[in-house]
């Protein structure tokens, strides 16, 4: 799991991209001393705060660059700050100049052309960066990043177990479901209100799928324009042993439509029995109720008292 800087309007960022190949790093360095870089990160975590606070000190001793660690509940505030001074005109000089990023606000801004470069390659640390291995290093959500991001620390969970008392602690996904099952109320991970604890789920449900782990299973399959065009059954062994896994995906409009079914009966209907009363038949089964009094004839149903009829 990658945390992610992405430069939008940093001035030192700007004197690189423009010449990423021609520009000297020792140039960027001086153009950049002097100056102050509004870091908008996302502030939920004290180590993460102490960490950014630390490297923003020692950014300020040896190169003069002061960072501002601007400090979001979510990330997508500075992404709207960027979208509304965009909108109002405001071309240069904005207010967020970087921000850890994560996929989905990655694309938004990246659909809508608000990020600077691309400025990875002119970055010297840059050639330290796994772009063959590590795969997310240059894709992003699905959406290739094009320089536009850069790494710039990695987070692993780890499970820590007690070796005197776990002999069988799991070694795999599968492994730790089987575990779990065994042992109800002795594995626990972080809240999926955690950024790590969202982030281990999704790996649990990659890792438990089939062919997993390392081969390629049922999520790595792309969905061509063609399964949207109707109802989709996938099924897909998994193991020997365990259950088969089925995947229905059914086109939104389908899904609509399906809806939609409840609400319109319910209109279709009241508006028939409003028609009827109005012309002075029961509203049930549309009998002639106008020279009747108590019940419908027809069907048994409660017919209006009499001078309601032309009242409605």
């Amino acid at each position: 799991m990658f945390r992610r800087l992405l430069g939008v309007a940093c001035a030192a960022f700007i004197a690189v991209s423009a010449h990423a190949q021609e520009v000297k790093w020792s140039e960027v360095l001086a153009k950049a001393r002097g100056q102050t870089v509004n870091f908008n990160a996302w502030a939920g975590d004290e180590k993460t705060n102490a960490f950014i606070q630390w490297a923003g000190e020692e950014v300020g001793k040896r190169y003069g660059v002061k960072i501002n660690h601007v400090k979001l509940k979510d990330t997508a505030e500075a992404v709207t700050r960027v979208v509304a001074e965009k909108a109002a005109g405001r071309n240069s000089g904005g207010t967020v100049d970087l921000i850890w990023i994560n996929g989905p606000n990655f694309l938004a801004l990246k659909q809508q052309g608000l990020l600077h470069g691309p400025f990875t390659q002119a970055l010297p640390n840059y050639a330290r960066v796994d772009t063959t291995g590590i795969r997310s290093n240059v894709v992003d959500f699905t959406i290739p990043v094009d320089g536009l991001e850069s790494p710039w620390r990695r987070a692993q969970i780890v499970f820590v177990y007690d070796s005197k008392r776990v002999s069988d602690a799991p070694r795999s996904v599968p492994e730790m479901l089987a575990w779990a099952k065994r042992h109800p109320g002795r594995l626990t991970h972080p809240s999926v209100r955690n950024f790590l604890g969202s982030t281990f789920l999704k790996q649990a449900l990659y890792g438990a799928t089939p062919g997993a782990p390392g081969g390629f299973t049922i999520l790595n399959k792309p969905l061509q324009s063609a399964s949207f065009a109707g109802v989709v059954h996938i099924t897909e062994p998994a193991a020997p042993g365990d259950a088969t896994y089925h995947l229905i995906a059914v086109p939104l409009p389908y899904l609509a439509l399906l809806l939609a079914l409840p609400p319109v009966a319910w209109l279709v209907t009241t508006l028939r029995h409003r028609h009827r009363r109005r012309a002075g038949c029961c509203a049930n089964c549309g009998y002639d109720l106008r020279a009747t009094s108590g019940r419908c004839p027809e069907c048994g149903a409660n017919a209006p008292a009499a001078g309601t009829m032309a009242a409605a």
